[in-house]
């Protein structure tokens, strides 16, 4: 491709100084024109640190620059959804700095406003932490070694960093162990939220507390607790499920 994709970014925080503007400055026929940061001072300093023309004070004077091609957004969660959308309106290919926005409602409109602009990008940036074991997953499933998935844990010994070869991670399997049992739980509630979570003590024993009827006040089962509560009191579910559970969590698991 021999045009010149002109790009402006709308929020310099360490991240994009780092990776994305040095990064899009190397690709030949890229060109970083515009800069918008919280202060005019402070998108001129970048402004000055990696000679980008143009710095605007207010996002909307960016997006609307008719010289722009696509906006890379890197302010926090919570400005994506305003930002991604009035960039596709204003016809800017448009790619967001992980997280995709702040709550599920927010990404299920982003998502349905990208799908109705046709013809341009909306990109995602992926998060770092998966980046090592990304291809190595994929391998697995496409070569069928595991069943329908569910979830995936890794658990990294911070003293022992993995390495890779041929791309894909080293994993020490003398230090590992597959006899382990694993039991995954997933809760969904009406709004749409859901939850997930993992234990290594016997399954059996974890779906007999799950699905235990109530006997008295301490001896509930996870189920009959939290059937029918409001998923975002986290802290009440969590001190009810300690609770009412005394008689098997305490010494019965």
């Amino acid at each position: 491709m021999n045009e010149m994709i002109k790009i402006g970014i709308i929020g310099a925080g360490e991240n994009t100084k780092k990776f994305h503007i040095p990064n899009f400055q190397k690709i030949s026929n890229v060109e970083v024109v515009a800069v918008c940061n919280r202060s005019y001072e402070s998108g001129k300093k970048v402004s000055d640190e990696f000679s980008i023309p143009k710095v605007y004070s207010n996002w909307k004077d960016l997006i609307q620059d008719e010289e722009i091609n696509a906006v890379c957004i890197g302010t926090w969660p919570y400005m994506h959804e305003i930002l991604v959308n009035e960039s596709l309106k204003n016809k800017k290919h448009v790619m967001t700095e992980a997280r995709m926005t702040h709550d599920l409602d927010s990404a299920k409109r982003m998502l349905e406003f990208a799908k109705s602009s046709p013809g341009l990008i909306s990109q995602i940036v992926p998060s770092p932490m998966t980046l090592k074991f990304d291809k190595y997953i994929r391998k697995m499933i496409s070569e069928k070694k595991i069943g329908d998935i569910i979830q995936i844990d890794i658990h990294i010994n911070h003293q022992t960093p993995i390495s890779l070869s041929g791309g894909y991670p080293d994993f020490d399997s003398d230090a590992c162990s597959s006899a382990q049992d694993n039991f995954v739980v997933k809760i969904f509630a009406d709004n749409g939220m859901y939850g997930v979570g993992e234990t290594d003590t016997n399954p059996w024993g974890v779906k007999a507390i799950l699905d235990s009827p109530g006997t008295h006040a301490m001896g509930r089962g996870f189920s009959d607790i939290l059937i029918g509560k409001d998923p975002r009191n986290v802290q009440g579910l969590w001190h009810e499920m300690n609770e009412k559970t005394l008689m098997t969590s305490r010494r019965g698991l």
